[in-house]
């Protein structure tokens, strides 16, 4: 394919970028939380991560106690600030750069 033949899909996303964007702006002050959750959502559906956690089975194994000291050295490091981001985490599980 000719690099003529992708440039009018190019332009046709950038302008439906630009539309979304003024379409943000234009929200009322009350919706814009909403909207943020939504295309959060619409972004998260294509996150392989996420897809793999929704499509693993359910675990059927009992809590044990070593289960329930690492859940709560997490719940004390996160209380401490001590957080990877997402995209850093995402990156170490995924290998994506």
């Amino acid at each position: 394919m000719t690099q003529t033949h992708k440039r009018p899909a190019v332009k046709r996303i950038t302008a439906a970028r630009r539309r979304l964007h003024d379409l943000v702006d234009e929200l009322p002050p009350g919706e814009v939380r909403s909207a943020s959750r939504y295309l959060q959502f619409l972004r998260d559906m294509t996150d392989p991560v996420l897809q793999a956690i929704r499509a693993a089975p359910e675990d059927e194994e009992p809590v044990t106690e070593e289960d329930m000291q690492a859940i709560e050295e997490g719940d004390r490091d996160a209380r401490a600030g001590r957080l990877i981001p997402q995209g850093e985490a995402k990156r170490r599980l995924v290998g994506t750069p």
